[in-house]
């Protein structure tokens, strides 16, 4: 199998702006830190007008130095917590709360992101979040 060595140019050097509130959701997504640096270059390469990354799965592997499997486990896991998921091939939507609410037309709706179930949370993870509830006023 031939590994390709092209990355692509970043697409615009727009500034992305993420909430206040998405990065306090954030905070609480565990993620590897290979999924947390895929989902930081879908960010990166995202096209403002729709917040979709082209990006094939290979040029992520170039970008970011992983091999496919590592690629493929990254970008399961941020689908998985419906972060970031597959459109169409080398079509990457990121999440509305992290792209100012820009998608890609006809998408049917949004998915809720998926931090954990705060029952499974360890009892650092589950402080914090009840401190980002209570800062959000919310009681937990």
């Amino acid at each position: 199998m031939m590994t390709t060595r092209y990355v692509p140019p970043i697409p615009t050097t727009e500034m992305v702006t993420i909430s206040r509130e998405a990065l306090a959701v954030l905070s609480l997504v565990e993620l590897t830190s290979n999924s947390h640096r895929l989902l930081a270059t879908l960010l990166a390469y995202q096209d403002p007008d729709d917040g979709c990354a082209d990006l094939s799965q290979a040029e992520m592997g170039s970008l970011l130095g992983l091999s496919a499997p590592s690629v493929n486990r990254a970008v399961k896991q941020l689908a998985d917590k419906n972060l970031a998921w597959l459109l169409e091939p080398g079509a990457y939507q990121i999440h509305p709360l992290l792209t100012g609410g820009k998608m890609r037309a006809g998408l049917a709706g949004v998915p809720r992101i998926d931090a954990l179930d705060p029952e499974q949370f360890g009892e650092r993870l589950r402080q914090r979040y009840e401190g980002q509830l209570a800062n959000l006023g919310i009681s937990a």
